[in-house]
């Protein structure tokens, strides 16, 4: 299911600068992650918190990748 979709929209896409990624997989993954550790329904802010610290650091670890 991840597959074919990029593939269409990649041949029928109207942006000329097509980015197409993995970031539903990325979501579910970190969603699953957190939701090991902390619930987010009794605990909302520590859960956010924690969503944002992950996603900050993997972003700090791609942008040192694409520097390096």
């Amino acid at each position: 299911s991840s597959v074919v979709p990029p593939l269409i929209y990649s041949l029928m896409g109207s942006s000329r600068d097509v980015a197409i990624g993995t970031v539903a997989v990325a979501s579910l993954l970190t969603a699953s992650m957190l939701g090991k550790e902390v619930s987010a329904a009794t605990q909302p802010g520590l859960y956010m918190r924690l969503a944002f610290r992950s996603t900050f650091f993997a972003g700090v670890f791609m942008a040192a990748l694409g520097f390096l």
